[in-house]
């Protein structure tokens, strides 16, 4: 329930961007889909990246938004992403994820929290508009 709603608050913040900003321009045909990247590496952390990204006549037209999000699975465990070096390139048919992560690893909670160390998360995942788009 709590990713579900997640999603939707997402979602609404990058429509809520997208009618803001620049980022892409979009055309009164252009509709948006919401991109999931979930990582399975490992059971200490949900990693997700949604990406919103933008399309019409079932062709990619661009990529409003990149946020990517960190959940411990532990309970004295906490990690948060300290560095963002994600970018999305796309054209009509892909939409290419790609670069990296830091991710802080704390042990502790509150003012007891102690930083234990930090690693890098690469990425690179494309999304095929022939997958995602009908």
């Amino acid at each position: 329930m709590k990713k579900i709603f997640k999603k939707i608050i997402m979602l609404a913040l990058a429509l809520v961007l997208i009618l803001s900003t620049n980022t892409t321009p979009i055309k009164a045909a252009d509709k948006t889909k919401l991109l999931v990247y979930n990582s399975n590496i490992s059971t200490s952390y949900d990693l997700e990246i949604d990406i919103t990204a933008t399309y019409s006549k079932n062709k990619w037209t661009g990529v409003a938004d990149i946020s990517p999000s960190i959940d411990s699975n532990q309970l004295l465990v906490q990690y948060t992403i300290a560095e963002n070096n994600l970018e999305c390139t796309y054209d009509a048919k892909t939409i290419k994820l790609s670069g990296s992560l830091t991710i802080n690893e704390y042990y502790g909670a509150g003012i007891a929290r102690v930083k234990v160390g930090s690693f890098e998360y690469t990425i690179d995942k494309s999304f095929r508009a022939s997958d995602y788009l009908n």
